[in-house]
């Protein structure tokens, strides 16, 4: 076979390409990109979680700058103004704190105007101008989560990654009247509860204030990470079975189909993350029950006011979640922590060392232990 060549002026030849030759190069360029892309989308990850590590300590310098213009911190659920709705969460009470105090200022405004028009008491938070609910506050979202940076389906509000911690209660976590007692005995950021530095019994680096959720894609989302499942069994009135809402884990990572909310119950439901202001458990708090980026459950039905339960935190990072503790410091919490005795029944606590292992014990500010995540 002739050699396919091409004389040259200077008296070189200038040799093309065989198909074979061809094929070989772009096989060998199409291997080093193979190899090269997973390393490119890890140090994107890896740039992402940094990120929304620094946004975490951002929300811990405005706790502790909260504290020491309120001595004490803002409540889990509590009102705002002459709001009537005492669902609005701690990041609500933050806002002057995390360079959003125009947001916060407007909210105020704006629920005086109405009353002052004599529309009377704002009763629902729906209400607010787009502005006022809309956006982003990127304080209080990740990175990681792609949908963090867009509006909630229901109502257009902005949404929020960041999520307090209810300790290691399932029933009353949701409550801010009687029923609540038992998680205010138990949690820092408990409806109705405002707490101070001095509450963090077992130290300020021991007790964790705020993890992260992904936020739902809507009402009806089955993911492990953003939905959630009914699951009554999970609190029998005086013991926790944790290990039934972990068994609404489907084989495919997915959330079991059995009991999801149907759809003719839908209306004016709970998203995970969904709802920026609201301080209800189910949608912008965790509990210290599971590990991170288990299922979550309600006890009850699928509604705003009737979802205590337990909920995890979740992250789109490799093998846990971010989490602040009330020292300021944060720390990836990993997927695989000491859940203590989850897979058995255990009585719900109000007071002493928790049950759930260490993982229990970063949840409760004074539950007598000093256990920590190295």
């Amino acid at each position: 076979m002739k050699n396919a060549s091409v004389k040259m002026g200077g008296g070189g030849n200038l040799r093309a390409f065989t198909l074979v030759e061809l094929l070989v190069v772009i096989a060998i360029i199409g291997i080093l990109i193979a190899l090269l892309l997973p390393a490119v989308q890890a140090a994107r990850e890896a740039a992402r979680r940094m990120q929304c590590s620094n946004n975490f300590k951002q929300y811990g310098i405005a706790l502790h700058t909260y504290h020491d213009a309120r001595q004490g911190f803002p409540a889990g659920r509590s009102r705002l103004g002459n709001h009537s709705d005492d669902n609005f969460g701690t990041v609500v009470h933050l806002l002057p704190y995390m360079e959003q105090g125009a947001r916060y200022e407007g909210m105020l405004s704006w629920m005086e105007a109405e009353r002052v028009a004599g529309n009377g008491v704002v009763s629902t938070w729906t209400s607010f101008t787009t502005e006022l609910r809309g956006g982003t506050i990127t304080t209080i979202i990740c990175p990681s989560d792609g949908r963090a940076r867009t509006l909630s389906p229901e109502n257009g509000q902005a949404r929020c990654s960041m999520i307090t911690c209810r300790a290691d209660i399932v029933e009353g976590n949701n409550d801010s009247g009687g029923g609540g007692a038992a998680v205010r005995a138990r949690a820092l950021f408990a409806p109705m509860n405002w707490g101070n530095m001095g509450t963090c019994s077992d130290g300020t680096s021991n007790t964790i204030a705020v993890s992260e959720t992904v936020t739902a894609s809507g009402r009806l989302d089955q993911s492990v990470k953003s939905g959630w499942a009914q699951e009554d069994g999970i609190y029998d009135g005086g013991e926790i079975h944790a290990y039934l809402c972990m068994n609404r884990r489907g084989f495919d990572g997915d959330m079991a189909l059995v009991d999801i909310r149907p759809a003719t119950t839908a209306s004016n439901d709970t998203w995970r993350g969904s709802r920026w202001m609201d301080g209800r458990t189910a949608n912008n708090s965790f509990t210290t029950i599971l590990p991170p980026n288990s299922p979550n459950c309600t006890r009850g039905s699928f509604s705003d006011t009737s979802n205590n339960g337990m909920y995890s935190p979740s992250s789109n990072h490799t093998g846990g979640v971010n989490a602040l503790r009330m020292d300021g410091s944060v720390s990836l919490v990993s997927d695989t922590v000491d859940c203590g005795r989850y897979a058995e029944a255990v009585p719900q606590k109000t007071n002493g060392a928790s049950p759930f292992g260490v993982w229990g014990a970063m949840g409760s500010p004074a539950g007598g232990e000093s256990r920590t995540i190295d």
